[in-house]
Formats: structure tokens, C-alpha cells, sequence
């Protein structure tokens, strides 16, 4: 029985291996193709080589950031950015302690804003 167990456990894992094996090469190939989007179009390409000069953010991140805003078509100002990309924070000092540093806190729930956007602030 024991012998019956290991066996179907190794096969599991195989399995495992060779779908976590298939999913980094189809990232790699979408990275590659994100990475060629800016070299297509001029425009784009200006874009993303301004939103790069942002410390952290390189060109995956930034063609994204266009794809999911259209382009910042919409966006009138950085509150409706961050609203946008639910990244806003919100100062709270600890009742029990005057002079303490200020804790910062997410807003929202989670439910507003837009979830692409926020992984990429995770990123």
C-alpha cells in the first residue's frame, strides 16, 4: 500500500514539475511579447519611455499601466489615479500614543478599484 502511495505521489509531482516548467516558458513568451509592444508604435513608445523614469517601474510595468488605464484617457489627475489603482493610503495615529509615528493604512476594501492595477503596485 505504502509502495501504491509513493508511486501516485512521485507521478503528482512530475506532473507538477512539468506544468510549473510550461508556465514560466508561456511567461517568458508573454514578457517578450509585452516587452516588443512600445517598439511598435511610436507614440507608445514615448509613453513608456516617460513612465520608466519612475524609480521602480520599467516597461512591463508601464505598457500595463497604458493597457489598463487606455492610455490615461480618462484620468484628469493623480487622485483619480490612485483612486483608479486603489494604491491610496491613508494616515492613522494610535489613540493610546500621542507622540507615535503615524501608521499608514490601505484604503478600500478591495472591492473598488481596479485589481490589475493594484497587483502592480504589489509587484
Amino acid at each position: 500500500m505504502q509502495n501504491k502511495v509513493n508511486h501516485t505521489l512521485k507521478n503528482s509531482i512530475g506532473r507538477i514539475r512539468k506544468l510549473i516548467k510550461f508556465l514560466n516558458k508561456e511567461e517568458q513568451e508573454i514578457k517578450k511579447e509585452i516587452n516588443g509592444i512600445p517598439s511598435s508604435w511610436p507614440h507608445i513608445k514615448q509613453e513608456v519611455k516617460r513612465i520608466c523614469t519612475i524609480p521602480g517601474v520599467g516597461v512591463l510595468t508601464a505598457v500595463i499601466l497604458l493597457a489598463e488605464t487606455n492610455g490615461f484617457e480618462m484620468i484628469r489627475n493623480k487622485k483619480q489615479l490612485t483612486s483608479f489603482a486603489e494604491t491610496g493610503f491613508k494616515r492613522s495615529y494610535p489613540v493610546h500614543r500621542s507622540k507615535s509615528s503615524p501608521r499608514y493604512q490601505k484604503k478600500g476594501t478591495g472591492i473598488s478599484g481596479n485589481p490589475c492595477t493594484s497587483q502592480l503596485c504589489r509587484l
